[in-house]
C-alpha cells in the first residue's frame, strides 16, 4: 500500500497495526539508493517490518536519513538490520546523525524516539524528535560561540543545554 505525504513515500503492511519500538535506517549514497532499494525491499517479505518510508524528491534524496524501516521491537530490526547490511555492504555510508552503529555496520544504524509520555513532555505535537534535539543543541552551540567559549567548555556547556531539557546526553 503506498501513501505518502509531499516529502515521503510510505509503504505499510496492510495487516499491521502495532506499536511503532525501534527505527532503522539505511544509509547509502544518494547515487546508489536505486539499487539499495531494489536488493532490501525484497528481504523485508520475511522480516518483521512493519513500514518503511523513502524520500520522494531528488531534494530529499539527499538527506542522510533518506531511507527509513519501522519494527516493532529492537529484537525484530536487529535481526533484519543484519540482513540488509550484507545486501548493501558495498556502498559507500552516507551516516545519519542521532542514530546508533548496530554491529560495526555503519550502513544500518537505528534510533528510537522517546517513550511516548516522555515525548508528550519534551516535544511539541508533531515535531520530529531529531529536529528538536538539533534546535535544542543548535541554539546552546550558537550561545556559546557568542560567548567564546572553548571547545571544551562549550562541549560542556551544550550537554548541560541538552540534559536541562529534559534528555539525558551521555
Amino acid at each position: 500500500q503506498e501513501t505518502g505525504a509531499s516529502e515521503w513515500r510510505l509503504w505499510r503492511r496492510r495487516t499491521s497495526r502495532r506499536h511503532i519500538a525501534a527505527k532503522l535506517y539505511l544509509s547509502v549514497p544518494p547515487r546508489d539508493i536505486e539499487d539499495a532499494v531494489s536488493r532490501v525491499v525484497p528481504a523485508l517479505y520475511d522480516s518483521e517490518a512493519l513500514a518503511f518510508k523513502l524520500a520522494a524528491t531528488r531534494l530529499d534524496l539527499l538527506r542522510a536519513d533518506k531511507f527509513v524501516l519501522y519494527f516493532p521491537s529492537t529484537s525484530s530490526m536487529h535481526d533484519t538490520a543484519l540482513v540488509l547490511d550484507n545486501r548493501i555492504s558495498e556502498f559507500a555510508p552516507h551516516e545519519v546523525p542521532f542514530t546508533c552503529v548496530l554491529d560495526g555496520c555503519a550502513r544500518v544504524t537505528w534510533g528510537a524516539d522517546p517513550a511516548k509520555e516522555d515525548r508528550s513532555r519534551l516535544l511539541p505535537d508533531e515535531c520530529s524528535w531529531r529536529t528538536w534535539i538539533c534546535e535544542r543543541a543548535g541554539a546552546a552551540i550558537a550561545e556559546a560561540n557568542s560567548a567564546g567559549l572553548t571547545d571544551e567548555v562549550a562541549l560542556h556547556f551544550v550537554l548541560s543545554r541538552v540534559a536541562s531539557s529534559g534528555v539525558d546526553p551521555t
